[in-house]
């Protein structure tokens, strides 16, 4: 899904993760292909803007290829992006107990979903990480450093419906796959109602 920052246009300073992003998701859409030389990268190219083009043409959209936060544009993507991920996209793959955390091999997308038993004013929150997969299934080892971080920010907060649910796009390309890792630290307690939340983890089926 994308969440842009600043406005995308052939005019205006690109932030680097808007530009990955919305390749992304052009090409989950097949508006892009990404180049096989340099995969995803946070270059500006022809091929993206007449992407954003033909996507506002195929959806009725002003074909400027301008994109602005929350802007009709990127609105439609994020519904088209939901339309295609329904329940046959997922594969169960698990919960994540408190104080835990669980690795989930997938080719694609993750989703984590927190089931809440009541409103929780404390809220829960779980960080995520990917890594590289080589050939045989493995870990890339630079992925093991520290100084390739690739760790979104902290997910959750307040709590108040019975569901939420967030799905994760891989922030780099790697045709071997990804070792997805969902971290459910320590916390404090979360609802007056019976029960405590839970997590649990989806991968992309595979097809």
């Amino acid at each position: 899904m994308l969440n842009l920052k600043s406005p995308v246009g052939t005019n205006y300073r690109l932030d680097p993760n808007d530009l990955m992003d919305t390749k992304r998701v052009l090409n989950r859409l097949g508006y892009y292909d990404v180049p096989p030389e340099r995969g995803i990268d946070d270059w500006t190219d022809d091929a993206m803007f007449d992407g954003i083009k033909r996507f506002q043409k195929d959806n009725g959209l002003k074909v400027d290829g301008f994109m602005r936060p929350e802007g009709p544009t990127e609105q439609t993507m994020n519904a088209k992006m939901a339309a295609a991920q329904d329940s046959d996209d997922w594969e169960y793959a698990g919960d994540v107990d408190k104080n835990n955390s669980r690795d989930v091999i997938t080719n694609g997308p993750a989703k984590v979903e927190i089931h809440n038993p009541g409103p929780s004013w404390n809220g829960l929150e779980y960080k995520v990480d990917w890594y590289g997969l080589d050939k045989e299934g493995k870990v890339i080892p630079e992925f093991r450093r520290p100084d390739h971080d690739q760790r979104n920010p902290s997910q959750g907060g307040i709590i108040l419906k019975p569901r939420t649910e967030k799905v994760f796009e891989p922030p780099f390309e790697n045709p071997n796959g990804y070792n997805f890792r969902v971290t459910y630290p320590p916390q404090g307690e979360y609802s007056p109602f019976e029960g405590s939340p839970h997590i649990k983890v989806y991968r992309t089926k595979k097809r």
